[in-house]
């Protein structure tokens, strides 16, 4: 009988440090919420070098079948504008590659934050052949304007996300 109570033991102890190392190292989680609380992403860094984007808040520890997007850990930033002014759930740039799986809301994805950023006025003028990039004046006030977030995926540990 103390036997088996020991042997219990172990196998909860083995069950919770197995659960720990797993929220450790692949379970980390954030909640990018707009400023009102109503629109929110899961960004989801995988140790595999895969980032989900999902729609909503997300807990299940399996990758999801729909409704998100996929990019690479590596050099990558998400900018995300909550309050556009298309009406759409949200606008989205992404820096680098990604795929997109079954969106269901209507959600606008720029392939490079200065185009969005020049079409929201936060750029001045851009010119991408000739490597012209100016910066406008209020750029931050157009930045809380427009409920715009800027993730930095580029992290040892972590993301970095930044609102003006």
């Amino acid at each position: 009988m103390v036997n088996k109570l020991i042997l219990n033991k172990k196998y909860i102890l083995l069950f919770i440090v197995i659960l720990f190392g797993y929220y450790q190292f692949d379970y980390k989680r954030y909640f990018i919420e707009s400023s009102d609380g109503k629109k929110v992403f899961t960004v989801w860094q995988r140790k595999t070098n895969n980032c989900y984007i999902i729609l909503g808040k997300y807990y299940s520890p399996f990758k999801p079948s729909k409704n998100y997007i996929q990019t690479k850990n590596y050099r990558n930033y998400i900018d995300i504008i909550f309050n556009p002014s298309n009406r759409n759930y949200a606008d989205l740039s992404i820096y680098n590659d990604f795929e997109k799986h079954n969106l269901k809301l209507n959600i606008s994805i720029f392939s490079n934050n200065d185009s969005m950023m020049y079409k929201y006025g936060i750029l001045k003028k851009y010119d991408p052949p000739r490597g012209i990039r100016v910066v406008a004046e209020d750029k931050e006030i157009l930045k809380k304007k427009y409920d715009y977030v800027s993730i930095d995926l580029n992290r040892i540990y972590g993301i970095k996300i930044t609102r003006p």
